[in-house]
């Protein structure tokens, strides 16, 4: 606990003194491959505007926007430290951004959104995900880019797990593996608000955009068939591949979307 400690301290002393070496030192899930890929197309959305729900103050999709200077907000639940931590980095980097600690439920969706454009929206909550998205679409709130961590061990099952608003993915399953949704329901429901899948990123983050936006950033559909892939990362920690996790959760109670 000290030595994360200290470490922490050290990591905000470099930054302060040098605050770009921050967009540097953090970087987003997959070997910053999403971050990567919202800063090359930032230039095209015409809200520059975010907002990221679930987030760690060293990795998050949305860190490039804040270097291209963004507004936006940062939304977490998880523990206090993490919130104090990245209200400190935004202090140093003094952007626009402002970060709050709430856990987001179905009936209080509505109150994280005002009457600003959204550029991109992302969510990972692992839990609760597929109906907050379902929530926030009804709520007629349609950002230019939607970012969902889908569930990898759910393979291509129309499935979402059960809404619970004090959802704790490890309480459910010891596994860790039962909590938010498949690719496909995922899918199924943006097509209804007219977004496309356009990317997927180490099997687990999915791209929807504005159907209307696809000449415009030149990206194609992809087929939502064959789009599904393994969690890289899932795949790697748990020495199991998403058919074998499936197994161990396939007795849970599931939604079928």
């Amino acid at each position: 606990m000290l030595s994360k400690f200290i470490k922490k301290i050290f990591f905000l002393s470099q930054i302060i003194f040098d605050n770009k070496l921050y967009y540097k030192l953090a970087k987003s899930q997959n070997k910053n491959k999403e971050n990567l890929f919202l800063k090359k197309i930032s230039s095209k959305l015409d809200f520059k505007y975010f907002i990221e729900i679930g987030f760690h103050n060293t990795e998050f999709n949305c860190l490039g926007l804040i270097e291209k200077n963004f507004s936006g907000l940062l939304i977490d639940s998880g523990r206090w430290i993490n919130v104090f931590i990245m209200r400190l980095i935004i202090k140093i980097l003094k952007k626009d951004i402002q970060v709050l600690h709430f856990h987001i439920e179905k009936k209080n969706v509505k109150k994280i959104f005002n009457n600003k454009k959204i550029g991109c929206l992302s969510i990972d909550i692992d839990g609760n995900d597929f109906w907050i998205v379902k929530k926030i679409l009804e709520l007629n709130i349609k950002p230019e880019v939607f970012i969902v961590e889908y569930n990898p061990s759910f393979l291509n099952f129309s499935y979402s797990s059960l809404y619970d608003k004090k959802f704790d993915r490890f309480k459910k399953h010891p596994s860790g593996f039962y909590h938010g949704a498949s690719l496909i329901s995922f899918v199924k429901l943006f097509k209804k608000y007219d977004f496309c899948l356009v990317k997927i990123i180490g099997g687990i983050n999915a791209f929807f955009l504005q159907k209307r936006l696809l000449k415009k950033f030149r990206l194609k559909v992809l087929n939502s068939s064959n789009a599904y892939r393994e969690g890289e990362i899932r795949n790697n920690f748990s020495k199991k591949d998403a058919k074998l996790q499936f197994d161990i959760i396939k007795k849970s109670n599931f939604a079928k979307i």
